[in-house]
């Protein structure tokens, strides 16, 4: 199934040892679908990730959620359904289980993203919320070591965990917070390097594969721009937290700021003119 979503990426359930991406729940019975979401600007980039088959995403467009409201937003409502049936054909399924088998090792989400964007590289890791560490950890439940050890910082996604942690996520969970933040910490590689897996790159070249992505950008919004892939993989007992996926403007993105900041600023819409949007596609 192909449906639209907006920039506020949101995916919720649990996937009995799947491979998901990002925000999206995908479950290992080899059903796909492709999840995209809608925009109002020129351009789409994307980026893939491979549930226990893969996904890709597209820049693409983001309207808010509505606060205080258990009712859908306006903007998650009427928009266009498209059924695509065996999305990834036999062979490509098969090559990208057998990358994922190869690349082996899979770390936490948090540690992969932090890897690849959240703190190794990035240009400004706090906004002044930084406070030294104590013999290398940090006491407080909310704030997690720098890159280099030396402070304690507010992690990439901290919007995300704090707000489960607290509410429990939709289904109200009742839990200690070691066992919260267990089921959240799902396993992955981020992947920013389009050409790195040949399986990958051919799949972004294919066809069918863009003419799905295309199918639910908006008829100004027919430029697809890859720039990124995940493999996430989910045991039995995790979820996928409501969240924002993160955002990209033009000077600012997941290698300069950290990431719960740029959700703040799309939230609150005081940079819409630099904003670029993008989709995600999930198989």
């Amino acid at each position: 199934v192909i449906f639209p979503r907006d920039s506020v990426g949101r995916s919720v359930g649990r996937s009995a040892a799947s491979l998901s991406v990002a925000a999206r729940l995908v479950s290992a019975s080899g059903h796909e679908r492709l999840c995209a979401r809608g925009g109002m600007m020129g351009a789409c980039m994307w980026f893939s990730l491979v549930p226990l088959a893969i996904g890709v995403a597209l820049q693409l467009g983001f309207t808010p959620l509505h606060k205080g409201s258990a009712e859908l937003p306006p903007h998650l409502l009427h928009h266009h359904l498209l059924g695509v049936p065996d999305m990834l054909d036999a062979q490509t399924s098969a090559d990208l289980l057998g990358l994922v088998k190869q690349l082996a090792s899979y770390p936490t989400n948090t540690v992969a993203d932090g890897k690849n964007g959240s703190f190794s590289s990035q240009l400004h890791e706090h906004i002044g919320e930084a406070v030294p560490t104590v013999n290398g950890s940090c006491a407080h439940p909310f704030l997690v070591p720098s890159a280099d050890g030396s402070l304690c910082i507010l992690p990439g996604r901290v919007d995300i965990g704090r707000h489960y942690i607290l509410t429990g996520g939709v289904e109200g969970l009742k839990e200690t917070y070691e066992s919260l933040v267990s089921r959240v910490q799902s396993f992955g590689r981020y992947n920013f390097d389009m050409k790195k897996h040949p399986v990958v790159e051919n799949l972004f070249r294919s066809g069918s594969f863009e003419e799905y992505a295309k199918a639910v950008c908006p008829k100004e919004q027919q430029h697809l721009d890859p720039f990124q892939y995940n493999f996430i993989l989910q045991i039995p007992g995790q979820t996928v937290a409501l969240h924002l996926d993160a955002p990209y403007y033009t000077r600012a993105d997941r290698w300069t700021f950290p990431q719960w900041l740029l959700v703040a600023m799309t939230f609150s819409g005081l940079f819409q003119e630099e904003f670029i949007h993008q989709v995600q596609v999930v198989a």
